[in-house]
């Protein structure tokens, strides 16, 4: 069921960006095409490391079968893992970088620092989580890890934290109400996508590396979908929420599209009643120049019939 949503939330964003290619549409692109990319191989590590229940089983994957098929996709571990760090920390990045696009408080050398700073946030922790470099790291300090854990996850919140805090100011910015109600769509789709990214944010690309080591179960800790006493209800409540957040996202994005293929008929319409009046126009100009014309020249010949003698 997830899947099923997953891929109803990225066809949405890619037609939207068909519709209507400019940067904001870009950006929701990166957006979605990121928590896709982060939730999917989150999913495929999900059913390789197995012992879920029937019932999580069904909420993530539908049927047996499908989780079974993702379970025996040819991944190493180093290349899940890696895979699963650039969808967990390019999502931040179109975050910031999408707020900071709505925020119009910020000027754009404010826009270059704040995407500037949070590019260099997702260098490095893309290049420190790169598999030999990671590798290196942890074999030189094993305390390093959960540093490495720590900080990374408290860099990816910072983020998405500060696009937050770009929303929150842009709609405070704004004192009209039509143009504050139309923000508020633009605001749901990035509030639901952090919402639906913040589930299994604390799912780190170490407890991918270190599956069959000990250190495993040290940085296992604190995801929801491991933990014994999580109850179908709990499941159930989760599920809900992943439907709201996910259903909210695809709505505003059609929405969007909606008003932007209506927009453009408008436009085009508009653009059409003018071409037509202004033909009309020019006609009209042109036909009272002729009479002008034909005016003068009766005129002339008038004048010089009383001219003679």
């Amino acid at each position: 069921m997830a899947m099923i949503m997953l891929a109803l939330l990225m066809l949405s964003a890619v037609a939207l960006f068909c519709v209507r290619r400019n940067r904001e549409t870009l950006l929701v692109l990166l957006l979605n095409a990121a928590l896709v990319e982060f939730w999917m191989f989150m999913l495929i590590y999900i059913a390789k490391k197995g012992g879920i229940g029937t019932e999580l089983e069904t909420l993530l994957y539908g049927t047996h079968a499908v989780r079974v098929k993702l379970q025996y996709l040819m991944f190493t571990l180093d290349k899940l893992g890696y895979l699963l760090a650039i969808g967990r920390y390019l999502f931040p990045l179109a975050a910031t970088g999408l707020a900071a696009y709505y925020c119009k408080r910020l000027k754009k050398t404010g826009r270059w620092i704040v995407m500037g700073i949070s590019a260099l946030v997702t260098a490095v922790l893309l290049t420190v989580y790169a598999p030999g470099v990671f590798e290196a790291i942890i074999t030189r300090s094993r305390g390093m890890m959960n540093v490495l854990v720590t900080g990374s996850l408290m860099a990816v919140c910072a983020q998405n934290v500060a696009a937050l805090v770009l929303l929150t100011m842009e709609y405070r910015d704004i004192t009209m109400p039509f143009y504050k109600h139309k923000f508020i769509g633009q605001a749901v789709t990035v509030i639901s996508l952090m919402m639906l990214y913040m589930l299994y944010a604390p799912q780190d690309p170490a407890q991918v590396y270190l599956f069959y080591r000990n250190e495993f179960i040290s940085s296992s800790q604190g995801l929801w979908y491991l933990s014994p006493s999580f109850s179908l209800f709990n499941y159930t409540a989760v599920f809900v929420l992943v439907m709201v957040c996910t259903a909210a996202g695809i709505y505003v994005q059609l929405k969007y599209m909606k008003d932007t293929i209506t927009s453009d008929q408008n436009e085009i319409a508009i653009s059409r009643k003018f071409d037509a009046a202004s033909k009309g126009a020019s006609v009209f100009v042109h036909s009272v120049k002729n009479q002008l014309l034909a005016n003068r020249v009766l005129l002339k010949r008038m004048g010089a019939m009383m001219a003679q003698p």
